[in-house]
């Protein structure tokens, strides 16, 4: 019963996204980009309900994400990460790989939500530092795709030089994840038969003080901090888990 749950959650996630397409023009004549983006979490929101509430799901958050020009961190282990944190999120830009652009849905979406593709990472950098400069929340997952199961975290530079470029706080959003269903290079039939497990960490945002000093340096200090901030909290997760398993 568990893995028909969990499989059930492609249809509901294309169930969700074909709504909003078809809400879009009465949403945006209503209330705008802002109001889209509210539907789009009420959706994320309720997909999440359903996930958990069918047992394919087990989810908890801690802390909370600032709603307002603020560059939010995350890494990305599974497929559904981006659902997830859209739950939380009333009014976020997203930053999206470019391969999710071509999607059909994603594609008629795009403009409607002020997301922003990485198909032209110069163009894409100054954009989100313009919206974070507008005041915006900006989202990026500075992996570009997804972790390999049982490799570490690595990311790019394009989140710290986004922050290098605005004015804006940094805060990370650290998705912990049990298994290795959702992950890249796992093939979406071979389904777990427990609940996917998720843990959403929402730390605060960072001390401003890397940006002391030239562009160039304080781009590197934000990119370290941010490796190191990720790395030091996913590898206490894992000693957790270790620790509780052998007890």
């Amino acid at each position: 019963m568990r893995i028909v749950s969990i499989l059930l959650m492609y249809p509901l996630f294309a169930l969700g996204s074909v709504l909003l397409l078809i809400a879009y023009p009465v949403v945006r004549l209503r209330g705008g980009q802002t109001a889209l983006r509210r539907t789009a979490q009420r959706l994320a929101k309720i997909w999440v309900a359903v996930a958990r509430s069918t047992g394919a799901l087990e989810l908890s958050v801690t802390g909370e994400p600032l709603t307002d020009r603020v560059l939010l961190v995350a890494n990305h282990p599974t497929l559904i990460d981006i659902v997830l944190v859209q739950s939380l999120l009333p009014d976020v830009c997203c930053i999206l790989k470019s391969d999710l652009a071509r999607v059909p849905v994603l594609r008629q979406l795009i403009g409607p939500m002020g997301w922003v593709s990485n198909a032209d990472p110069e163009a894409m950098l100054d954009e989100a530092a313009s919206r974070l400069d507008a005041g915006e929340a900006v989202i990026v997952f500075p992996e570009g795709t997804r972790t390999v199961p049982g490799e570490p975290i690595s990311f790019r530079l394009g989140a710290a030089e986004i922050a290098n470029r605005a004015t804006c706080r940094v805060q990370p959003i650290v998705i912990h994840y049990q298994g290795d269903y959702l992950s890249k290079d796992v093939p979406w039939y071979a389904v777990p038969k427990h609940a996917l497990r998720y843990r959403i960490e929402v730390s605060p945002a960072l001390p401003e003080d890397w940006r002391a000093g030239g562009r160039r340096a304080a781009r590197r200090r934000l990119h370290s901090r941010l490796q190191e901030h990720f790395e030091q909290r996913l590898s206490a997760t894992k000693v957790a888990e270790k620790n509780s398993s052998m007890g």
